[in-house]
């Protein structure tokens, strides 16, 4: 089995996507080339930053010390895992993330432990 990179995919794949890009090629063509999201290209291409520019070190930090017993939303999830929130959205319905909801508007809450175990093992 693949060793599993950062952004989520192997490390074949992240070395692919790099090459592809090094090429000149878009991340739109690059995603649908390899088979992943464009969200995920651009995670790989940018490993330490999330999609807001903010290092996901800093956020996976404070956001540890802060929810270790509370629970996340979707914007914290999307900002530690690096993509956008209408993905947290539809990996939530799809089953990759674990949710419950909570309050009368029936938002989406995550446990911290598996933002943690998302990020560790990445969406394949």
């Amino acid at each position: 089995m693949d060793e599993i990179h950062n952004g989520g995919v192997s490390m074949k794949t992240r070395d692919r996507i790099i090459a592809l890009h090094k090429r000149g090629l878009a991340n739109t063509e690059i995603a649908q080339i390899v088979g992943v999201s464009r969200q995920r290209v651009w995670v790989v291409l940018h490993p330490k930053e999330n999609n807001r520019g903010h290092s996901i070190s800093a956020a996976v930090s404070s956001a540890s010390k802060k929810a270790q017993t509370s629970p996340m939303s979707i914007a914290g999830v999307a900002a530690i895992l690096g993509v956008h929130t209408n993905t947290i959205r539809r990996w939530s319905d799809e089953g990759l993330i674990p949710c419950f909801r909570l309050g009368p508007r029936q938002d989406r809450k995550f446990e911290p432990q598996s933002v943690m175990e998302m990020m560790y093992k990445g969406i394949q």
